[in-house]
């Protein structure tokens, strides 16, 4: 099995992950959108489209990873001179695999948790139903925000970089045995 058809079974795997987690997702808008509803109606417009387009792009993302991972795992893996992906069935090459896996993992929660939270801010910050959080209620949504973009970054550092990563622990471990 090449290295390029392990990523891509990761790849299906995560966007199984995906579609399920993009179905809770529209779950969990649904009923707190149901919540909100008979205190304020007309504030809801702007936070349906947002966690429509939030459940949206989850599953476009899902049903891209699930029906094409070969695709996206040519677009993630490093490409040579002449736009080839560099497969050789090496461990270096597994180890990249490996990491663009776990990156996408990453990516995967942290995309949706970014709308989630920005919503979540924008509703507890503004108009009329900001009462119901007080002051403070603002302020966790920001570092939850934060936090969400420290590990996008992160996912993006292990999916782009995935091959220089691979590299850096081989150098551990060489250095380890000298």
């Amino acid at each position: 099995m090449k290295s390029i058809e392990l990523l891509a079974i990761g790849i299906r795997v995560l966007g199984i992950f995906a579609l399920i987690y993009a179905i809770k997702t529209g779950l969990y808008q649904y009923q707190i959108i149901l919540q909100f509803q008979s205190n304020v109606e007309n504030e809801l417009t702007l936070v349906r489209f947002l966690a429509t387009a939030q459940v949206g792009l989850l599953l476009a993302a899902a049903l891209l990873m699930i029906k094409f991972p070969v695709s996206v795992s040519n677009w993630l893996l490093p490409k040579s001179k002449n736009q080839e992906p560099i497969l050789n069935g090496s461990v270096h090459d597994i180890e990249t695999a490996a990491f663009v896996i776990i990156g996408v993992y990453i990516l995967s929660f942290a995309k949706p948790d970014v709308f989630d939270n920005g919503i979540w801010w924008w509703y507890s910050s503004h108009g009329e139903t900001s009462r119901l959080w007080g002051q403070d209620g603002s302020h966790k949504y920001l570092i939850n925000q934060a936090v969400t973009v420290i590990e996008m970054a992160i996912g993006l550092f292990l999916c782009l970089r995935a091959n220089g990563l691979s590299g850096l622990l081989r150098r551990f471990r060489e250095a380890g045995s000298k």
